[in-house]
């Protein structure tokens, strides 16, 4: 989940306490119950690399919003320098990502959070991407067709089912390894591949990772990467310095 500005959609930062009681982490605040998670596609997901799960939340203003700049919990780093961010990941996804003017200067909308408490979420990187780039980013991650039809989000599903979701947000899930290679490069790939949730995934036999997930809007989207310790401190440094 994330927060967003409703003026002009920019990322103001995830909610890592939300995302982090996804996977049980010791001091992470459990959210109310406000999503309805669907099943997975049916054997889709693991034969061909289709989306494994479509979540669907309620409308915006029942976004948990709680986290804000003062938490001592978590370290923050927002908006990337444009030359950190070509140094870190493919041409074509650098391009996808929104553009902000901060203090005067253009700046890439990439958010890193560091938790201080112990767990499998060590990093959490968010990239907040353009509408014209949502389609080829769901299909190429994911294998989602997704398309908006006014206010309609359509996601097709197995077995030719089509998934209608009126004013809401959607969250695709599932990820296969040679996808993340694809769309963000080497360096983004190893520091998933050092996360402790990969490596649980892998040791259960999971091809497809939740490490990456991708917020589906009406004016864009928002990635969320879940990334090892020493390799998210490496990208931070990249990114910020």
């Amino acid at each position: 989940m994330v927060a967003t500005n409703k003026e002009n959609g920019e990322i103001i930062r995830p909610d890592i306490r939300s995302y982090a009681a996804e996977f049980n982490v010791p001091g992470a605040a459990q959210p109310t119950p406000q999503n309805e998670t669907l099943s997975p596609l049916q054997g889709a997901s693991q034969k061909d690399g289709a989306a494994s799960e479509v979540a669907m939340s309620d409308a915006e203003d029942k976004i948990d919003r709680s986290v804000g700049p003062s938490n001592q919990d978590e370290e923050v780093f927002e908006n990337a320098s444009l030359a950190g961010i070509e140094k870190v990941i493919a041409k074509s996804t650098y391009d996808a990502i929104r553009r902000v003017t901060v203090d005067g200067g253009l700046k890439v909308a990439v958010t890193m959070v560091f938790p201080r408490w112990g767990g499998p979420v060590q990093c959490l990187m968010s990239l907040d991407v353009c509408e014209r780039d949502v389609k080829w980013l769901a299909k190429t991650l994911f294998n989602a067709n997704v398309k908006w039809v006014d206010q309609v989000l359509h996601v097709p599903l197995a077995g030719g089912i089509t998934l209608t979701i009126p004013n809401s947000e959607a969250t695709l899930k599932g990820v296969p390894g040679e996808a993340i290679i694809e769309v963000f490069g080497h360096e983004i790939h190893k520091a998933i591949i050092e996360c402790p949730i990969r490596k649980r995934e892998l040791t259960e036999g999971k091809h497809l990772t939740e490490c990456v997930s991708m917020i589906l809007m009406k004016n864009g989207g928002i990635i969320n990467l879940s990334l090892g310790l020493e390799q998210g401190l490496r990208i931070q440094e990249k990114l910020y310095t």
